[in-house]
């Protein structure tokens, strides 16, 4: 499903820019752009590809120089920008 066919939320998102982490077994691990978040997930941006349905954990803020809390989470939704070499992808929180 692509971003923008979600029309409605059940909660708000925050807007912001964050460092965050994003950790895959396959992938390593990839510090990322977080452009915002919510109760229910996150979204970010990448240069990797994160198909539908894949396991990552995730901590946003992120820091190299403290401790971290990863959060797992699966991806849901992307949106591709061919032009900047990135897709924002949409996380959402496995509780």
């Amino acid at each position: 499903m692509e971003l923008d066919d979600r029309d409605k939320r059940s909660h708000g998102r925050i807007r912001l820019e964050a460092v965050g982490c994003i950790r895959n077994p396959p992938l390593g691990d990839e510090i990322v752009l977080v452009v915002d978040l919510a109760p229910g997930g996150v979204r970010f941006c990448s240069a990797k590809n994160y198909a539908e349905g894949t396991h990552v954990e995730v901590a946003t803020p992120y820091s190299s120089k403290a401790p971290n809390i990863f959060a797992t989470a699966r991806s849901v939704s992307y949106k591709t920008y061919p032009e900047n070499a990135y897709t924002e992808y949409g996380l959402e929180y496995i509780v």
